[in-house]
């Protein structure tokens, strides 16, 4: 029989391998989730799901409360509300944002216009390589 403090090695041993494959695997999945989609493809996600984009800044409005630009990329462009600054018009982005639905009304036909609530602006990823060099 084995004392009591080898077994309470071994279950805190275990309980710590148990702990480190759950953080390692959380950690793949919050990178990989980072990974922007193309445009066209946030029309097959579900509203309310938080997503990355990278495109390049076409237009601007002020609004009232907030601004919105909108993001290009060669599948496609969306509109992204903020209400932080304006980027620049021309520079390319990146984006974490959360895909809105909004149904519109024009001549009685029913249209589904999709847009992201930007939650964050972040560098591309061209402008990482040149930060780096």
């Amino acid at each position: 029989m084995s004392p009591p403090n080898a077994k309470l090695r071994l279950i805190s041993n275990n309980l710590r391998q148990i702990g480190l494959l759950i953080l390692l695997t959380s950690s793949l999945v919050a990178c990989s989730n980072r990974n922007p989609i193309l445009i066209k493809d946030i029309t097959q996600k579900k509203p309310g799901t938080v997503i990355y984009v990278t495109g390049q800044v076409k237009d601007l409005a002020p609004l009232i409360k907030d601004a919105a630009y909108r993001l290009q990329d060669d599948t496609g462009g969306i509109w992204v509300i903020t209400s932080g600054i304006l980027p620049v018009s021309g520079t390319q982005i990146k984006v974490k944002g959360k895909i809105q639905q909004q149904n519109i009304t024009i001549a009685a036909e029913q249209l589904n216009e999709f847009y992201l609530l930007e939650l964050e602006q972040l560098p591309s990823e061209s402008d990482l390589r040149a930060a780096n060099n």
